[in-house]
């Protein structure tokens, strides 16, 4: 089995999860769209937008990688 990735930033924007709330809180907004819009998070591959919503719900900012099998 290979170790868990931390997954933590946007790699379109290069912002970290937590950057992200926290501009998030002072705009005073929850939208994704809105964040997408003004700050560029998520606007190409995507694949952070589950991780960045489970932030502004929750506020964790730090995510694993599912492990995977060694093949």
């Amino acid at each position: 089995m290979t170790e868990p990735r931390q997954i933590d930033h946007c790699e379109c924007c290069g912002l970290t999860f937590a950057q992200i709330v926290d501009q998030a809180r002072q705009k005073q907004t929850t939208s994704v769209r809105r964040l997408k819009r003004e700050l560029g998070m998520g606007t190409y591959c995507t694949a952070c937008r589950p991780y960045i919503e489970t932030a502004l719900e929750t506020g964790q900012t730090v995510f694993q990688e599912p492990e995977t099998p060694a093949t």
